[in-house]
């Protein structure tokens, strides 16, 4: 079965959701910064 998400559109999803939830840890954003655990 073909992926229908790109490399680069992967990769991105990865990284801002890896942002977001580091933010939160070090209290940058509030806690709807955890959404950025949940795959896409």
């Amino acid at each position: 079965m073909k992926l229908n998400v790109g490399g680069i559109d992967r990769i991105l999803r990865i990284v801002i959701g890896a942002a977001l939830v580091l933010a939160t840890l070090f209290g940058a954003l509030p806690i709807w910064g955890w959404i950025g655990i949940v795959p896409c």
